[in-house]
């Protein structure tokens, strides 16, 4: 078992305007559904979303492609390159961009381990020392941008098929020898379950069905305790001073442990995310 990061879209907030909300209002903008869509916000965005390209699903192709093209703009930043001096060799990420490669001073390559076009279980890029898997899609193929509910619930259903089907499927659930070092084909969702994960920078909103599943799924398999198959823990690293949150509870009851950063002010500084940095480094020590 090895220590993995999942780095959600936190880091990006020192980049620019990227959140979630403004995707969705610039899909809208694009649509001329602005009005309608703006008292919708606050609700989970995925179906949000749907509700604006199920009126339209000829465009979404050019929509996304429009997107991609925007989110190009957003340049690395310091937290993107504290976390990858790290030096962890296997970074998970829900963002679509480059920062964290470009931050590292690496090149980076396409070494996808099948071909997807839509999803993103097989997608990830490689430098000598790393490998970066965009679990949600990337700039470069407008077309995996994990954004509606349709393709989320696609996506879960990739998954389970990928888990439950011996044939081609999971090499870390059906027994695969050396399958990772071998490059042999493998997704990041074997590493997700076998490896000890920490996550930062991600909110873990309800919507994220695909993660959510996976957490179920990773537990499952802990008290299944099937022969062979021993899965790591999963860490969440969660900023902020309120721990009465029910999503927390959520996921501790799935497994996972929650670790509070207290914060003096919202939004978190670069300083806060230093503390979370400060974790991580005693992690790998």
């Amino acid at each position: 078992m090895n220590h993995i990061l999942l780095v959600g879209n936190g880091p990006n907030y020192f980049s620019g305007n990227c959140s979630w909300e403004n995707a969705v209002r610039a899909t809208a903008k694009r649509l001329r559904l602005s009005n309608q869509t703006e008292q919708l916000i606050g609700e989970p965005l995925p179906l949000v979303y749907e509700t604006l390209v199920s009126r339209y699903p000829a465009q979404e192709r050019e929509t996304k492609a429009e997107l991609a093209q925007q989110m190009h703009a957003l340049r690395p930043n310091e937290v993107h390159a504290e976390l990858m001096r790290l030096g962890w060799p296997t970074v998970l990420t829900t963002n679509y961009d480059y920062n964290l490669e470009l931050s590292s001073g690496q090149h980076f390559r396409a070494q996808n381990l099948a071909s997807e076009s839509t999803y993103s279980v097989f997608r990830r890029r490689r430098s000598p020392m790393c490998s970066v898997w965009h679990i949600h899609g990337e700039l470069d193929g407008p077309r995996t941008m994990l954004l509606g509910l349709h393709q989320y619930a696609g996506y879960v259903q990739k998954l389970r098929q990928y888990f439950t089907t011996k044939s081609n499927g999971s090499p870390f659930v059906f027994g695969g020898r050396d399958w990772e070092r071998d490059d042999n084909r493998h997704s990041w969702a074997d590493l997700f379950l076998r490896d000890h994960v920490h996550i930062v920078g991600f909110g873990f909103d309800y919507a994220e069905t695909g993660l959510w599943w996976l957490l179920s799924y990773k537990q499952r398999l802990r008290h299944l305790k099937k022969k062979g198959v021993l899965v790591g823990s999963t860490t969440f690293y969660h900023l902020g001073n309120w721990r009465r949150d029910r999503r927390l509870q959520m996921m501790e009851a799935l497994g996972v442990n929650v670790r509070l950063i207290g914060l003096k002010s919202w939004p978190p500084t670069q300083d806060d995310w230093r503390a979370v940095v400060r974790q991580l480094k005693a992690v790998a020590q």
